[in-house]
């Protein structure tokens, strides 16, 4: 757990510099956009199973 918690920290001190996830958020204008990462892991969900 103190390896998932000092990740999660790491991620969250960064703010707005790293982007992480699947989908892309456009500060300026409160838009999301999907990543390609987010139709892959839409498809892992789908097939419950790891593609």
């Amino acid at each position: 757990m103190d390896g998932w918690m000092d990740g999660w920290m790491d991620g969250w001190m960064d703010g707005y510099q790293r982007r992480v996830g699947v989908v892309y958020n456009n500060y300026a204008t409160q838009t999301r956009t999907p990543k390609l990462s987010a139709k892959w892991f839409s498809k892992v969900i789908e097939a419950n199973s790891i593609l």
